[in-house]
């Protein structure tokens, strides 16, 4: 065998070893980068957050109830949306208390107030996000998406059911004298709607509930 010959037989075995060793070792492996999900977000522990601060912005800022008033959307003009959330404040007396749905609502007739009739709703579901849409200090841009925005209004919600209402027998309502503080969606679309309040603050016959 000439000398040509085994050095490349040499180079051959060579080549065949070292194409087995990184076959076992496989050096080139890529091993996936295990990244810690981002924190999903969770809208009760950021209603409990902001709860206190609730209730201090609706204490220092809701309107008297019965200067809301809604003006229909043809002589509006841009002064005024057509649908807003506002925080209101009012007392009356209980009148009746219509739980025929699950969005219960007690009627309160209020001194000086004819129309459009006041209620506040008292569950067991709470309808809408007027509670979300009246506070300044809550947007949907400080939201990474709709989902979370939408788990908020639900969380406040939530929050109103166990902590203002939860005490409550609503039952036994009806000719009770109550005062109230809560967001509700004025619609000048309809002048005519009660005005559904979801309660942040309700003391019945003068006492905190």
């Amino acid at each position: 065998m000439s000398s040509r010959r085994r050095t490349a037989l040499r180079l051959g075995i060579g080549v065949a070893a070292v194409a087995i060793v990184l076959a076992i070792a496989r050096p080139w492996t890529i091993r996936p980068i295990h990244m810690s999900p981002a924190d999903a977000f969770d809208a009760e522990a950021y209603v409990s957050s902001i709860w206190p601060q609730i209730l201090e912005t609706a204490d220092r800022s809701a309107v008297d109830v019965t200067t809301v008033g809604r003006v229909p959307p043809d002589t509006a003009g841009d002064s005024l949306p057509t649908r807003r959330a506002l925080l209101v404040t009012g007392s009356g007396v209980v009148s009746r208390v219509d739980l025929g749905s699950r969005v219960g609502l007690a009627h309160v007739q209020i001194d000086g107030l004819v129309a459009p009739g006041v209620a506040i709703q008292v569950g067991p579901v709470l309808r809408g996000t007027a509670l979300r849409d009246a506070l300044p200090f809550v947007r949907f841009t400080d939201f990474a998406n709709q989902f979370d925005f939408a788990a908020v209004a639900s969380s406040l919600n939530r929050r109103v059911l166990q902590e203002v209402l939860g005490p409550i027998d609503v039952e036994a309502l009806s000719g009770r004298n109550v005062s109230f503080t809560g967001a509700v969606v004025i619609d000048n679309a309809r002048a005519d709607s009660t005005l559904a309040i979801v309660p942040v603050i309700l003391w019945v016959n003068g006492g905190p509930q």
